[in-house]
């Protein structure tokens, strides 16, 4: 058995031990492409599919390309195909599909989408299809959400970004509303996405796509978040007040502060 063959088996039995175990032998492997029924993985690709936390912090040490893209082959190649630099080599017969960071989010692995934005992945590349890793995980189930709620609070995500003419080209608020994800909508709206953005098939916007009951639930959101933002604002008028206050009373219990006060 080749180590491609040995850490596909490992993958495929759910040995994460062993998988670890196969890379710490063969170091040169770590930014390898082993097919996966037709889909050619990287190691990291492999663990950040199936949540393997260690398996991900061991790869990214040993200088794992975090933003590597999983490929197919439109025809098969002959001879070895590298990966060294992070790509295949120019004029490759294959199409880019997803880096790791989507596998993660899209299997609701919230530990390794995590772990991923802290090593620099990219919360806002594109797959083949245009769709970014927030969209993949968009969902109803609380690991779907907490993946949701990890990228949005990436600074670096933006939220708007719409998916490519190849079903929609809808945003993510767009997929969120048209699925009923009522909690990923309000996570949505409370990030401050754009409300007029429309799609690109039926030039909607999100609130024009919503059914009766999702409208209520956009404006309620939204409802709720100016009342956050006014909250916010009122503090902060509040505390300016309380040091204009103390500044006035320092200056009134000090006769030589009052005295220059004056001028």
């Amino acid at each position: 058995m080749t180590i491609k063959k040995d850490l596909l088996v490992a993958w495929q039995k759910k040995d994460e031990n062993e998988f670890i175990h196969l890379l710490t032998e063969n170091l040169d492997y770590i930014n390898t492409a082993v097919c996966v029924e037709g889909h050619y993985f990287s190691p990291l690709h492999m663990a950040a599919e199936s949540g393997w936390v260690e398996s991900c912090k061991f790869l990214l040490a040993q200088k794992a390309i975090v933003d590597l893209q999983y490929f197919e082959f439109i025809e098969e190649p002959k001879g070895c195909v590298s990966l060294s630099e992070g790509k295949l080599p120019e004029g490759s017969p294959a199409i880019y599909c997803k880096t790791a960071l989507h596998l993660a989010a899209g299997n609701a692995h919230k530990d390794c989408v995590s772990l991923l934005l802290q090593h620099g992945a990219n919360p806002n590349a594109r797959d083949f299809w245009g769709q970014v890793p927030l969209w993949k995980a968009l969902g109803n189930s609380e690991n779907e959400i907490a993946c949701v709620k990890c990228l949005l609070e990436d600074p670096r995500t933006d939220p708007n970004i719409a998916e490519d003419d190849y079903e929609y080209g809808d945003t993510p608020l767009h997929d969120a509303v048209r699925n009923n994800y009522t909690e990923c909508v309000k996570l949505l709206i409370f990030a401050d996405v754009e409300l007029t953005i429309k799609n690109t098939k039926e030039n909607y916007t999100a609130y024009e796509l919503a059914n009766g009951e999702m409208k209520s639930v956009i404006i309620q959101a939204l409802k709720e978040r100016n009342c956050q933002l006014k909250s916010v604002f009122i503090q902060a008028l509040e505390e300016k007040n309380r040091e204009l206050k103390e500044k006035r009373l320092e200056i009134n219990d000090d006769p030589a502060l009052r005295m220059s006060s004056r001028f």
